[in-house]
């Protein structure tokens, strides 16, 4: 952990072991929904629960919960920081990887096809064309466009519904 990060702790570790703050600054809520949750005295949390109250009690935007896992961004490091009690369950995908073979496989599974035109790769798939300067930048492409052109679908589907 960086500086910065020791910091925050060490300040979260303060407010949690002198029994918590009266005023709670917590990033994207309003101070009125804040005071609404009970706060959980420290001797009481568990360590997954107190690390995340830590980060939460210092203000650090949070992504998850402390059951499942949260992460948080380091700016200073410029970091996707991953916390979970079993690294097992915290997996890392790549650009490289999920354009490489997610979106490869899952335009394979869509049955789409590939040509090049102009310098460009082009994936049908669906009905749908788009260009890419590679095949996997084609095959997201062209999944992104499907799955909005069948969100549409639905959405328009049941509007004529009602």
């Amino acid at each position: 952990m960086g500086d910065i990060v020791m910091g925050q702790l060490g300040k979260g570790l303060d407010a949690l072991l002198s029994k918590g703050i009266e005023k709670h600054s917590f990033a994207g809520k309003n101070q009125s929904e804040v005071k609404q949750k009970a706060v959980v005295e420290p001797e009481n949390l568990s360590a997954m629960d107190l690390v995340y109250a830590v980060y939460a009690e210092d203000g650090e935007p949070l992504v998850g919960s402390p059951t499942a896992g949260f992460a948080y961004f380091d700016e200073s490091t410029d970091t996707l920081v991953v916390v979970n009690a079993d690294a097992k369950k915290v997996m890392h995908l790549s650009l490289d990887s999920i354009m490489a073979n997610e979106a490869m496989d899952v335009a394979k599974g869509l049955g789409a096809s590939f040509m090049i035109y102009g310098g460009e790769v082009v994936c049908s798939l669906k009905g749908i064309s788009q260009a890419g300067s590679s095949y996997p930048e084609a095959a997201m492409r062209a999944i992104l466009a499907s799955l909005r052109l069948e969100k549409s679908e639905r959405v328009d589907e049941e509007c004529t519904r009602k």
